[in-house]
């Protein structure tokens, strides 16, 4: 398998800033 392409690393670190923004705003 070939590394995780930059657009892939973009939506990863991009769905996780939205999981921890959430997390932090939802008690």
């Amino acid at each position: 398998m070939l590394p995780m392409t930059w657009v892939d690393m973009w939506f990863y670190t991009h769905i996780t800033l939205w999981d921890t923004i959430i997390i932090k705003t939802i008690p």
